[in-house]
Formats: C-alpha cells, sequence, structure tokens
C-alpha cells in the first residue's frame, strides 16, 4: 500500500514570475474567537511569503547585503525570538525552494533574499 505523503506547505521562488503558493491553512486555536470584537468567520488573509510577523521583524533587522553574514544573524536571532531550530537560506539573486513548514518568511534588502522556516 502506497504511503501518503503530505505535499510542502511553501513553494516559492524569488524573483521569478510564479507567485509563492502554501499548501496548507494555519490553525486557528480553539475558543479564539470568544475575546474577539466584530469577528467575522472569513479566514484571515495569508501572505504567501511570510507566516510569521516575528520572522518578518527578524529579516527586517538582521538582513545586511552580505549572504552569508546574513544567513548567521537571521538564524541566531530566530531561535532566541521563537525558542525553536530555523533553517535559513540567503542569496544575491534568484533561487528557488520547496520546505515543508507552516512557519516561514521570505524578504529582499537590494540584490540579497533570504527565507527562513522552522522545519516540520
Amino acid at each position: 500500500m502506497p504511503q501518503y505523503v503530505a505535499p510542502p506547505a511553501n513553494d516559492c521562488c524569488c524573483r521569478c514570475g510564479t507567485p509563492c503558493a502554501f499548501k496548507a491553512r494555519r490553525a486557528r486555536t480553539m475558543g479564539s474567537k470568544l475575546f474577539e470584537l466584530g469577528s467575522h468567520d472569513e479566514e484571515e488573509e495569508l501572505d504567501p511569503t511570510c507566516s510569521s510577523k516575528k520572522l518578518k521583524q527578524v529579516l527586517s533587522e538582521f538582513m545586511t547585503n552580505d549572504p552569508s553574514e546574513s544567513k548567521r544573524a537571521v538564524q541566531r536571532e530566530a531561535e532566541a525570538r521563537l525558542f525553536g531550530k530555523f533553517n535559513v537560506i540567503c542569496a544575491a539573486g534568484d533561487f528557488s525552494y520547496v520546505a515543508y513548514t507552516d512557519t516561514y518568511c521570505q524578504a529582499s534588502t537590494g540584490d540579497v533574499t533570504c527565507y527562513v522556516f522552522r522545519p516540520m
């Protein structure tokens, strides 16, 4: 019997013509709507390049024009702020990736693009 393999949660490339896509919906906390005023049943709009405001802030603060320096600084800070292990890919120019993750963010500064994610 063939084993089911879930599709990657994040499929993207930087500076290419194909838009980023994610295959999984972000889980919601049970009962969270009890505390929201005027909540709607609509799904929140998800950013296909970034699922975490904290990771977006880390990228904004720690990316430089040097991919090697950026990847180390972003990884160190992401792990400190989000209390987990993160993989970071930084490059000058184009790159493409597929990752099994639900916590991720991609950002660019100048010619450098970084992608940080928590592996599943």
